[in-house]
């Protein structure tokens, strides 16, 4: 999903459920900025009309010196394109941002039953037979390395119907709506919120919740802002934090089911994506998505999240179709639908979260922008017939269709598309209207992710995941780098 729903959606489910108007701008505010808080640089204009790339000033980091009491969290994908510290095609510790706040695993447990996702086995192992018989020696096809795929089965002793150890771990990172781990985080965020209108503080809430490496930072945050004469930490302004930046993590799995938040060809190589709108093909979208320079470069090196199927995934109004390679399953899906599912479903965590903290007023209710109005039609209409496949132009203008409705309830409450950076225009906002605030954010971010390293490693047997991702994707990757020559032979008579 983009800044459409996770800013201005976000704002009118909030305001839906009856929280005022200041508050569901903040909580909007926290959905957002997941995708823009980021260690790295940012473009700046010059007085020539050039661009030049600075430092963020609200980076955690700034020429490799903190910059201020608290470092925050970085929590935005972009942080793979200008993140000094991270290498494409690794995952791992670079891979946390991705799954935590923008890939949410699944973790279905043993056998994967209840993964729509899971790995067809079976069709795997009918593809790398293929390919063994067409393979060329002295090459990246050899035999020899499609024997070391083929012996990864043999040493787990499964039958060909079942899912290898490697891969019964592997695809428990795959991301699906309610799953076990979506449901888990509603009611920590719901507990959270109890605990919170119980008169516990923020350090306490995160002691009981278990998360036990977060316990310092919060001690060190409530000392920091006391010496900043700020009083203590605000139990108010952490559960706004924590509530608007998970409300972006639980939406997004509607939006991203089916992937992977690291580079893992296994599961996010795809080919044939086709989309269309209301029934009628989009091949704009398709010529775009396969003949751009850009596109092209990253389907070549990356096997990232959703990037091989590019904005499909994030586009209310499509429907989109995707082959997964690796097993040769084909998936279909519909956006308009699965986006009315999530805004119902934000709309319920904000109802039960903001009941528990006295946030939802019934005076406030905005029933205009109730999920039974914001359901699959509206979303369907959000589309811009004559862009040209451009998916930039047209996330602007389902922007601006949102904004135009909220302006005629509540006026000027969000910042407009226009006249704000593209990618960073809310972080910014906070960080000159509020400075202060973005400790609540870093604190609550923190948190989550510690909750969603927990949980991974719990389901890993207590091991370091990312050790664990590294290892699991070497296993599944071996002779992956021509996975789609392994598809076609899986076809060939």
């Amino acid at each position: 999903m983009q800044k459409d729903f996770h800013y201005y959606a976000t704002y009118m489910a909030a305001r839906a459920t009856g929280i005022a108007i200041e508050r569901s701008r903040r909580l909007a505010e926290w959905s957002e900025v997941i995708d823009e808080a980021f260690n790295g640089l940012v473009p700046r204009p010059t007085q020539d009309e050039g661009t030049q790339w600075v430092a963020a000033p609200w980076a955690p980091t700034v020429d490799g010196i903190k910059s201020g009491k608290v470092h925050r969290t970085v929590t935005s994908t972009k942080v793979s394109r200008l993140g000094p510290s991270v290498r494409l095609g690794t995952v791992g510790h670079d891979a946390i941002p991705w799954i935590a706040y923008h890939f949410l695993p699944g973790l279905s447990g043993k056998g994967g039953k209840k993964n729509p996702y899971a790995f067809d086995v079976a069709s795997r192992l009918r593809i790398l037979e293929a390919w063994h018989a067409k393979a060329r020696f002295g090459g990246a096809e050899s035999r020899s390395q499609i024997d070391q795929l083929l012996e990864v089965y043999k040493e787990n002793g499964a039958p060909k119907s079942k899912v290898p150890g490697q891969w019964e771990l592997l695809q428990q990172l795959i991301c699906w709506p309610n799953s076990a781990t979506a449901k888990a985080l509603v009611a920590d965020t719901e507990g959270c919120a109890r605990a919170l209108a119980e008169g516990s503080a923020p350090v306490d809430c995160i002691r009981e919740s278990g998360v036990e490496d977060v316990v310092e930072n919060a001690v060190l945050l409530d000392e920091s802002i006391g010496d900043l004469g700020l009083g203590r930490l605000s139990a108010d302004g952490f559960l706004e934090a924590l509530v608007g930046s998970r409300m972006h993590v639980y939406v997004d799995t509607w939006a991203h089911q089916g992937f992977m938040g690291a580079d893992v060809p296994a599961v996010n190589a795809t080919d044939a994506v086709r989309g269309s709108h209301d029934g009628v093909p989009r091949p704009d979208y398709e010529v775009l998505l396969h003949s751009s320079s850009f596109a092209k470069a990253l389907r070549d090196v990356v096997n990232l999240g959703h990037a091989q199927v590019d904005s499909f995934a994030d586009h209310p109004a499509l429907d989109f179709t995707w082959h997964r390679v690796w097993d040769d399953r084909t998936f279909e899906r519909n956006n308009p639908r699965e986006f009315a599912a999530a805004y119902r479903a934000m709309y319920g965590l904000f109802s039960r979260a903001g009941k528990h903290v006295g946030w939802n007023k019934r005076k406030l209710r905005v029933d205009a922008w109730h999920p039974d109005e914001i359901d699959e039609t509206f979303f369907r209409s959000l589309v811009m017939l004559d862009s040209g496949g451009d998916f930039a132009v047209e996330k602007n203008y389902r922007c601006d269709q949102l904004l135009a409705r909220i302006h005629e309830q509540d006026g000027k409450a969000l910042l407009p598309t226009e006249g704000t950076d593209a990618d960073f225009g809310i972080i910014r906002h906070v960080y000159v209207t509020r400075r202060v605030d973005l400790a609540y954010y870093s604190l609550a971010t923190l948190y989550h992710q510690k909750w969603v390293e927990k949980r991974i490693a719990e389901a890993f047997g207590g091991s370091r995941f990312d050790k664990q991702i590294e290892r699991l994707a070497r296993d599944a990757g071996l002779a992956d780098e021509n996975i789609r020559e392994s598809s076609l032979a899986a076809k060939a008579p």
